[in-house]
């Protein structure tokens, strides 16, 4: 009798937690998971990452922007609740989520938001000072809210600064001086870093706190492991359970097939290509860079590096798919002929018969191609462009680095007023520089001001005044006209030549885990994917309700925002639905055991 008592008690106890979980939607929460790290990121503050992927997304697990991009590189809300803009378009007034707190429990304040922007003023970052500079003044006007007043129209201002710059705590970095040392590690995010050994992995803890909801993993244990082969050896032997960079091509069919692997694929927007420098002879020459781009074949890299998984790089740097794309240009088409008469137009020839050509000096052409050692996919890209050069007779030395020597030489201090010391160069963008168009203006500006991606000192006036002009007009069929023209001029100086935009499949051990989101254009490494939308939802509509019951005299809802709130009698419908299941059974479950203990006596 005990034993059934027993085993009823435990039923109906399983009954009532499936009916909770049913009725409040709570995601699922893993205690650990183990995410293979490609390359040392370094302590992940707003001035101390490396300024590309995965860095930036793994410094949004632990800061917030006042804006996210979502899967479809939209921006919303996010430290900001809700906002307006003036008629003019010159002000934002924003008001900010009074719940939330920094990791140290100390509370968020406009005060803070305020302090960032001011601070990355006055210790620029390349990446988020020039796009804030737009910023005339901003004003706090209580203690969550702020206006943000504007020189001119910005017509991108919520992606970039905006979705872009993590806002940074005032009690902390208001008495640090050299942000480029700094390792403080407090912020709003889903996560706080806990542990950062150089060269060995990072440790982060989930915010249990987090304002905008429930951290769907634990605990992210992110080993660096720089190896290609090695990354996704443990990937497939199951010692991590996902990795921060896409599968390399020779690899999907593998691990398509594999047990347990998940693959998730999407149009990349990252962009691999032949960076030149501008200003060493003879790639100072326009002609001659020419040349170098018509010696090269994207479409055999595509088929042959890549197996297919890409689509060739548009002259003019934008992707096909961005929104500011010109459809316009000529596609680029491998012509060896037209690449040897331009050269012999330059004077440039063979003198000795050594199969390569002397300048019209007489001094041998002999050009350093520095790339990646732990990146065989470019090394391979680097080898063909190698040959291809050959073919026109100008001799190309590869020169395979670790990441940081590259990187110094390149862009040194990732500062373009620096300088900078090579050639030409192996090179990639993250995808956040297709996703703003405008972005065009820091990748070939003459200014090192508003140029601070020009790491070829590429230099053109009739570039710079079209670039000019975008900062000054709103309109998108104007602003798409300057970005056209923008786009012609530089396919036709060849400052450096887009290669390819991969296509990016990511990999990951589905058992381990399966709440991945995909940001198109970047992949699954990525806040949204650790922060469970329901349980998002959920909290914020708790937030709503609890500020409801604090300001009781807020104005009535409009008749449209009435027709476009979702209506609340579907989820209760709903869970209704699943009560009336879960009663239904423990009835059933009752009868039986009743029925079961009458027989017996």
């Amino acid at each position: 009798m005990k034993r059934t008592i027993r085993a009823f008690s435990l039923l109906l106890g399983v009954i009532l937690i499936i009916n909770l979980m049913a009725v409040t939607g709570l995601a699922e929460v893993k205690d650990q998971l183990k995410i293979g790290l490609h390359s040392d990121e370094s302590t992940l503050t707003p001035y101390s990452y490396v300024t590309g992927s995965p860095g930036h997304d793994l410094m949004n697990l632990v800061y917030d922007c006042l804006f996210q991009l979502d899967e479809n590189n939209v921006p919303q809300p996010l430290l900001v609740k809700e906002y307006t803009l003036s008629e003019d378009k010159l002000v934002y007034t924003f008001k900010l989520h009074e719940n939330v707190t920094w990791h140290d429990g100390t509370p968020f304040t406009a005060e803070d938001v305020k302090f960032t922007y001011d601070y990355i003023m006055k210790y620029p970052k390349s990446r988020f000072t020039r796009p804030s500079k737009a910023i005339e003044k901003i004003e706090v006007v209580d203690k969550y809210t702020l206006k943000f007043a504007l020189s001119s129209v910005q017509p991108y201002f919520l992606i970039q600064p905006i979705a872009d710059l993590p806002i940074m705590p005032k009690h902390i970095w208001d008495g640090i001086d050299k942000p480029d040392e700094a390792s403080e590690k407090i912020g709003t995010g889903p996560y706080m870093l806990e542990e950062y050994i150089p060269g060995q992995f990072y440790k982060f803890k989930a915010n249990d706190n987090y304002f905008m909801g429930i951290v769907t993993v634990k605990e992210l244990i992110l080993p660096i492991i720089k190896d290609t082969t090695s990354l996704f050896t443990a990937l497939k032997a199951k010692d991590i359970d996902a990795v921060t960079n896409g599968l390399p091509p020779e690899l999907v069919k593998i691990f398509d097939g594999a047990k347990s692997i998940k693959l998730d694929k999407g149009p990349g927007y990252s962009t691999t290509l032949l960076q030149f420098n501008n200003e060493a002879a003879p790639l100072n020459i326009k002609e001659f860079r020419k040349a170098i781009a018509l010696a090269i074949d994207k479409e055999n890299i595509i088929d042959t590096v890549l197996l297919g998984y890409g689509t060739p790089g548009s002259n003019g740097f934008l992707h096909p798919s961005s929104s500011g794309f010109n459809p316009n240009l000529p596609e680029h088409v491998q012509n060896l002929d037209e690449a040897k008469a331009i050269l012999d137009n330059l004077n440039f020839k063979d003198l000795d018969n050594d199969g390569y050509r002397e300048d019209d000096k007489g001094e041998k052409i002999e050009l350093d191609l520095l790339v990646y050692a732990n990146n065989p996919l470019r090394i391979r890209i680097a080898e063909l462009i190698q040959s291809w050069s050959k073919e026109i007779g100008v001799k190309i030395n590869l020169k395979a680095m670790d990441m940081n020597t590259v990187d110094s030489l390149v862009w040194p201090g990732f500062d373009v007023s620096k300088g900078r010391d090579y050639d030409m160069s192996m090179w990639g963008w993250s995808p956040s520089i297709q996703i703003f168009p405008a972005r065009l203006v820091e990748l070939y500006h003459s200014s090192t001001d508003k140029g601070t991606l020009n790491i070829g000192a590429y230099s053109n006036p009739e570039f710079d005044a079209e670039a000019d002009k975008l900062d000054e007009e709103f309109e998108p069929e104007a602003r798409q006209e300057i970005l056209n023209k923008m786009q012609k001029v530089v396919s036709e100086d060849y400052p450096f030549i887009p290669l390819y935009y991969p296509e990016i499949v990511f990999a990951y051990n589905q058992e381990a885990y399966d709440g991945w989101t995909f940001i198109a254009g970047k992949g699954i490494i990525n806040k949204l994917s650790f922060v469970s939308v329901e349980d998002k939802e959920e909290k914020a509509a708790e937030v709503k309700e609890e500020e409801k019951k604090e300001e009781p005299a807020k104005e009535e809802k409009s008749e449209k925002e009435e027709k476009d709130t979702p209506a609340p009698q579907e989820t209760t419908e709903t869970q209704a639905s699943y009560s009336w299941v879960i009663i239904v059974l423990i009835i059933a479950v009752v009868a039986f055991f009743f029925r079961k203990k009458g027989s017996k006596e």
